[in-house]
């Protein structure tokens, strides 16, 4: 067993997952394995996701990531809503994150819904870190601010990104407050972290924290942004959800 593998799985409706294990020690397999799930407009090598993956395996965790979108065979992102996203996320941990005596899970910004409607009951805990919650307010923010253009939607950042229209009015009609804190009532026996961004999406003090486990529980981290870029912030972030993740 080498320390890294690239893997691909074909979803039954015809598209391939691409994805990489990083393994903590060469030769043999950890007790204990981090799946990561990135956000929208995300990837698994973004600077979230590999940096979280170089963090964790030298904690001795083996880490999982994958592209919900892209690559020979995948999916576009036009192709794609939470649904496929949790889809992808279960045959995910069903055929690549068994048999480990421990699972965590870790997600940012749209990664945190993913997570969640997947209902991954199996994990030991999870992390969402500034996690798109209350989906219809965030259309039309300054997070997403969408123009709907011959069949798909515009989403205009530094560069023009095309959504499909069942993504944008999955966000708009469903997954509100309530449907979302029933999300996380119906997964009680896994306990959530929620790491916030003073200045991302977690100004509201209701999250997927705030139903299900005893144990659930929120940190602000100050002068953050939603992509955690600024300063040191992103290493806070690591640094708590190792310590969370460390006490399961």
């Amino acid at each position: 067993m080498n320390r890294y593998e690239e893997w691909q799985l074909k979803t039954p409706d015809g598209y391939i997952i691409h994805g990489e294990t990083d393994f903590a020690v060469e030769g043999q397999r950890s007790d204990k394995v981090l799946v990561l799930v990135h956000g929208l407009t995300g990837h698994m090598a973004e600077y979230h996701i590999k940096g979280a993956a170089n963090y964790f395996s030298s904690y001795g965790y083996d880490v999982i990531r994958f592209n919900l979108y892209d690559g020979d065979g995948g999916r576009c992102l036009t192709d794609c809503t939470l649904q496929t996203h949790a889809s992808d996320l279960n045959q995910v941990l069903a055929e690549k994150a068994q048999n480990y005596q421990k699972l965590f899970i870790a997600g940012h910004s749209y990664g945190g819904p993913t997570i969640m409607i997947a209902q991954p009951g199996q994990a030991t805990a999870l992390s969402l870190w500034d996690p798109a919650f209350n989906l219809p307010s965030v259309i039309g923010s300054d997070h997403l601010r969408v123009e709907k253009q011959d069949g798909y939607y515009i989403w205009r950042k530094a560069v023009e990104v095309v959504l499909g229209i069942p993504m944008i009015e999955e966000r708009r009609d469903r997954y509100d407050t309530d449907e979302c804190l029933e999300l996380s009532k119906a997964i009680s026996e896994v306990p959530i972290q929620v790491i916030a961004a003073d200045q991302g999406y977690g100004g509201d003090v209701y999250s997927w924290h705030s139903a299900g486990h005893e144990k659930n529980h929120r940190h602000v981290i100050d002068n953050a942004d939603h992509c955690f870029w600024r300063g040191d912030v992103f290493n806070q972030v690591l640094d708590k959800t190792h310590q969370w993740f460390e006490g399961f």
